[in-house]
């Protein structure tokens, strides 16, 4: 015969804390997924493609480029600091390398991410410096593109 707890066998416990335990981690699970969802409405800069990237580098236009993934912690507190900072800029852009591994990271020297890179007539002329506040973003990054 089965040991009983409370009237409960030791089988139906341990059934009921994982369906608890299940419950948990999947109301976690949805919660952080609406939070991403939330944070992506925030209108901001276009997000470019690796052709539009290398088309922007030809053309010698001077633009400011963040690049983030989602999988990234401090992707997820930077990006809406830069489209916040960013919006109105008209040389500002974002790229998505959430699951890219374009060789522009290697010639750009992108180690990490976030990062926000400058550029004119075709070169990165910098890396963007300083905190990831949309206050600096929209000052450091609207004196490259005004300069």
């Amino acid at each position: 015969m089965a040991k009983k707890i409370f009237g409960y066998t030791i089988t139906q416990i341990l059934m009921a804390v994982a369906v608890l335990a299940g419950a948990f981690f999947l109301y976690r699970h949805l919660s952080s997924r609406q939070v991403v969802r939330q944070k992506a409405t925030v209108s901001g800069p276009p997000a470019i493609s690796e052709a539009e990237w290398k088309a922007k580098l030809k053309s010698g236009e001077k633009f400011s480029l963040g690049i983030f993934a989602e999988w990234c912690g401090h992707c997820k507190n930077a990006k809406p600091a830069y489209w916040g900072g960013t919006k109105g800029l008209k040389s500002a852009y974002w790229f998505d390398a959430t699951n890219s591994q374009t060789p522009l990271f290697e010639q750009f020297d992108v180690k990490g991410f976030p990062s926000v890179l400058y550029f004119d007539k075709g070169s990165k002329v910098g890396a963007y410096k300083g905190s990831r506040s949309e206050s600096d973003f929209k000052d450091k990054v609207g004196k490259f593109l005004d300069a």
